[in-house]
């Protein structure tokens, strides 16, 4: 059972966030198919290289699933569905199901914020810049993410396409890096993202410093009107964090499922 007041119902705010999580974590390339949407980067991640029903009941849907594993098989990649709640398509799971797609898995939630009245001094210690990352934000992301050559150089692609205004926080102890964020702006919400913490600096309060951080660029800046984020279901320590920061309603769930490569 959530522990999260709902907000399921309110699906224009459901769909606003989905449309901001898009622009926060941008895909390289993009595909629209029949109000589906197909993302491509190389296979960094699973959010920006998967299926997401924009638009439901738009077409056949297991015509647009064919069409799917044959372009994500060009790239070398498995076809992934990702199926939320904000929008749902009825009888996709049936059509997966048929096409011998796996169980789902990664839950996560998307969780708002309506008001971000950030505690004093919650964002002290905290360096920002606005853009892009620079080197040394990239390569701590990296780090903390088990990054290979290959994976940061994926990433940094990401960050190249993102088109909307962004700001990067991090949190330094003697002269390291001990917790980053970032966050993306659209349509009056930001959208968090790149929450990590170094290992030997957990349970510190750097990475609520780093988000508090962009919070308030987001306030005073971009003039948002709230916040929204994606994380973990079976994430307690996340979970908890953002809910001591205001994230306390749920607007939608989703989970993946995935198809291999044949």
């Amino acid at each position: 059972m959530s522990l999260y007041h709902s907000e399921a119902s309110s699906s224009d705010l459901a769909m606003r966030a989905e449309e901001a999580c898009y622009a926060a974590w941008p895909a390289v390339r993009n595909v629209a198919l029949d109000g589906w949407l197909l993302r491509f980067a190389g296979g960094h991640t699973n959010r920006a290289n998967s299926v997401s029903v924009v638009v439901a009941a738009q077409g056949d849907p297991a015509r647009k699933a064919a069409a799917c594993e044959a372009l994500y098989a060009a790239e070398g990649l498995p076809t992934v569905f990702r199926l939320s709640t904000a929008c749902p398509e009825p009888g996709l799971d049936t059509v997966l199901d048929a096409r011998l797609y796996g169980a789902p898995f990664h839950e996560s939630l998307v969780l708002h914020a309506a008001q971000m009245d950030l505690p004093p001094d919650t964002a002290t210690g905290a360096a920002l810049s606005e853009g892009r990352p620079d080197e040394h934000w990239l390569a701590t992301s990296a780090r903390l993410g088990g990054l290979d050559a290959a994976g940061t150089a994926l990433r940094a692609r990401i960050f190249d396409a993102l088109a909307v205004p962004a700001a990067f926080a991090s949190v330094e102890v003697d002269g390291t890096v001990a917790a980053q964020a970032f966050g993306a702006v659209k349509d009056g919400l930001v959208c968090l993202n790149g929450v990590a913490t170094a290992p030997e600096h957990r349970g510190r309060g750097y990475a609520r410093r780093a988000v508090a951080a962009v919070l308030a660029w987001a306030s005073e800046r971009q003039d948002v009107s709230g916040a929204c984020l994606q994380v973990m279901a079976d994430n307690p320590p996340a979970l908890a964090l953002y809910r001591r920061l205001g994230f306390t309603s749920e607007l939608s769930r989703y989970h993946y499922r995935s198809r291999a490569l044949a």
